[in-house]
């Protein structure tokens, strides 16, 4: 004779939801708040937080920024917008820009903001693209720019040989040192808060 066998299940929602296994929400789900059972990607960006679209339209902006600035250094070299872009194009630049022989600086420049272009371009395209990768480079990205621009506007408290800056670039420097100190912030918050809740669960 068979032993009886309980086949009772739970009917309702919530009893099944107790019961069943919970799957760990990964980084790129807490970033984008998903739900890891449901990877419909078409609600993905109704549900991103504002921290997430303020970086993508950041650098997506930066990356327009960019492009045009080279374009009009290209386009009118002699223009008073391309006159001040080469004041203060050793700070809106993160690499040195030198004068090649036989190459106008103008030229040199307008390459350099067209490389950075394609840089800011990039990271926007891995926010959008929902990648993995994202947080972690971007926030290596915005740690490199704050330390650049740190030796720059401290550099002569330092005792460091710095470029000196044009007047007007230092409050340049100012607003993008703000911009990428939030995006550090946020991200170091959320990565951090990732890390303490796999601790929890482990």
């Amino acid at each position: 004779m068979l032993d009886p066998v309980n086949r009772w299940r739970p009917v309702t929602t919530e009893y099944q939801e107790e019961l069943a296994p919970r799957k760990r929400r990964s980084l790129r789900d807490r970033l984008w708040k998903r739900n890891p059972e449901n990877r419909d990607d078409s609600h993905a960006e109704a549900g991103a937080p504002a921290g997430v679209l303020g970086i993508t339209w950041f650098y997506l902006l930066n990356a327009v920024a960019y492009f045009v600035s080279a374009s009009v250094l290209l386009s009118f070299p002699l223009s008073d917008f391309a006159y001040k872009l080469m004041r203060h194009g050793h700070a809106v630049v993160p690499f040195p820009v030198g004068q090649f022989e036989g190459v106008p600086f103008v030229n040199v420049l307008a390459e350099s903001l067209f490389i950075m272009a394609a840089v800011s371009a990039a990271v926007a395209v891995l926010w959008m693209t929902r990648s993995g990768a994202a947080p972690w480079i971007t926030l290596l990205y915005a740690a490199g720019w704050l330390v650049r621009n740190a030796l720059y506007l401290f550099a002569g408290r330092l005792g460091l040989r710095w470029p000196v800056l044009a007047p007007g670039s230092r409050e340049l420097l100012f607003i993008d040192s703000l911009a990428e100190a939030l995006v550090f912030a946020y991200l170091a918050f959320t990565l951090r808060a990732a890390q303490s809740g796999r601790r929890l669960r482990t």
